[in-house]
Parts: structure tokens; C-alpha cells; sequence
């Protein structure tokens, strides 16, 4: 796990204060899967395994936060030093999977303007929170694991920011 501190503490949304420290879990699964778990500092540790054979590499990066996951084919995810919100009730991340196609969240393809709003309502999803994404003539795959109501938006570049009003934080699946 990683500790976090944010660069410029700030009240993004008028009211939720920025929390002042974050924890990153990331728990190497299977040799193909990944989680990465960004959390409230506050909560306890959430150690993650780690696995001597994988498909996959990463690094995190500060103080600019960055992390990026690596395949076979290439990197498969990257935060790109975007924003980090997390106040308590909204969560908000900025990532990369691809420069070329993506998929899911009930659209095909997935391109620059796509938003998607996701919620849970008696344990049942309004959409699949996953996305499939092309690189490199291979497929990978994030699976976003929240209950809580979340949107969902592609943005230029491939860009996607995924911003959730939850206290507990977001949590990434990653299959290479």
C-alpha cells in the first residue's frame, strides 16, 4: 500500500472538504488480474498480494500521483498525472486504457463525448461498469467495482474520468 497526501487541499465541490490522507492498495490477483484501491487513509490497511509471475508490470509515481500498468502489449493503464478528487461523498479519477478503441458501459464503440451515469438498485447494475479497450492488436479490460452512483465520461484523447459519490473511495479491476 502507498500513502498519499494531496499536493493542494482544496474544497472542490463547495461543501466536501479534500481528504487529507489517501491509501493506495494495489493486490496482484492472478497472473492477468490486478486491482488497484484508492481508499481513505482512515480506514484500515488494505494490504495487497504480490505474485512472482504476471503478465503485467507498474509503477507509481509522486508527488504527482501516477501509476502505470504495463502488458504484454504495451501500457493498458495510466492515470496521465490527471486530478485526484477525494472529499468525503465524491470520488473523482482521470485515466487512459487505449489511444485506440474502447468498449462497454453499454456503447460500441466508446469514443470522445460518451457519458454514462451507472448505479446499483437492489444489488442489480443500471449498466455493466466495465470497458474493454483495443491496443496493439490485443484486448484489455477494467471493471469498476462501486455500488454507489457514478458517472462515467470519454473525453479527448481517450481520456476517461470517472467520478463517483461514494465515501469509500474507488476500486479498479484490471485484466490484462
Amino acid at each position: 500500500y502507498l500513502v498519499l497526501h494531496p499536493r493542494v487541499s482544496t474544497i472542490p465541490y463547495n461543501s466536501k472538504a479534500s481528504l487529507r490522507n489517501l491509501r493506495l492498495s494495489i493486490n496482484e490477483r492472478t497472473a492477468t488480474h490486478l486491482t488497484l484501491d484508492f481508499y481513505n487513509g482512515k480506514e484500515p490497511l488494505r494490504a495487497g498480494r504480490r505474485l512472482y509471475n504476471k503478465t503485467y508490470s507498474y509503477v507509481v509515481s509522486s508527488p504527482e500521483l501516477n501509476i502505470e500498468v504495463k502488458g504484454p502489449q504495451g501500457t493498458i493503464f495510466n492515470t496521465i498525472r490527471g486530478p485526484l478528487i477525494a472529499s468525503d461523498g465524491i470520488w473523482e479519477l482521470t485515466f487512459r486504457l487505449t489511444n485506440a478503441t474502447m468498449y462497454g458501459l453499454g456503447e460500441l464503440p466508446l469514443c470522445s463525448g460518451t457519458e454514462k451515469v451507472i448505479y446499483s438498485h437492489n444489488n442489480d447494475f443500471s449498466s455493466i461498469p466495465l470497458i474493454f479497450a483495443r491496443y496493439n492488436g490485443s484486448y484489455h479490460g477494467l471493471l469498476l467495482d462501486t455500488p454507489a452512483p457514478t458517472e462515467i465520461m470519454v473525453r479527448a484523447e481517450n481520456e476517461i474520468i470517472v467520478r463517483s459519490l461514494t465515501g469509500t473511495g474507488l476500486k479498479f479491476n484490471l485484466f490484462v
